[in-house]
């Protein structure tokens, strides 16, 4: 079995949470640079694609915050 472990990951949930898109984004913004959900189906699909010979236990994903 795998386990993958996220950080901050943006998506629709904290936009929805606070009912308004603008303050969604400006708690993302707060923050820094957060993953996105490409990130993390990259991650699950190494995870899965790996050879039975080989065990993924733990895959933890953080955003490096760098703003470019």
């Amino acid at each position: 079995m795998s386990q993958i472990s996220p950080g901050m990951v943006q998506t629709e949930f904290v936009p929805r949470a606070f009912k308004d898109e603008e303050i969604g984004q400006q708690r993302y913004a707060k923050v820094g640079r957060c993953l996105q959900a490409e990130d993390i189906a990259e991650a699950v699909i190494y995870a899965l694609s790996v050879p039975d010979h080989v065990r993924i236990d733990d895959i933890h994903i953080k955003p490096n915050n760098k703003k470019f």
